[in-house]
């Protein structure tokens, strides 16, 4: 994900399909990332790579996994710290 702004921030995205196949990539990649298989150090070690991923997006291409924060690193507590 701290990837996808850089390599798309000098692209056209006036016609809507690039953050329409971006979304669809992150709704399939969020299950696989909830399900992986990593403890709470490693997923807190994603916490600020994240927040700083979703800080940076100039188009808010990321905005869809600021919204499963508490799927994504499995615990409530750890997630409202990106809240």
């Amino acid at each position: 994900m701290e990837r996808t702004w850089p390599a798309f921030r000098d692209v056209d995205t006036s016609s809507g399909a690039l953050g329409s196949a971006v979304n669809q990539a992150q709704e399939q990649l969020l299950p696989i990332a909830i399900a992986a298989p990593a403890g709470r150090k490693t997923r807190d070690g994603w916490l600020p790579r994240l927040w700083l991923a979703i800080e940076d997006d100039g188009v808010d291409y990321l905005s869809f996994f600021g919204g499963h924060g508490g799927e994504l690193y499995a615990s409530g507590e750890v997630a409202s710290c990106l809240a």
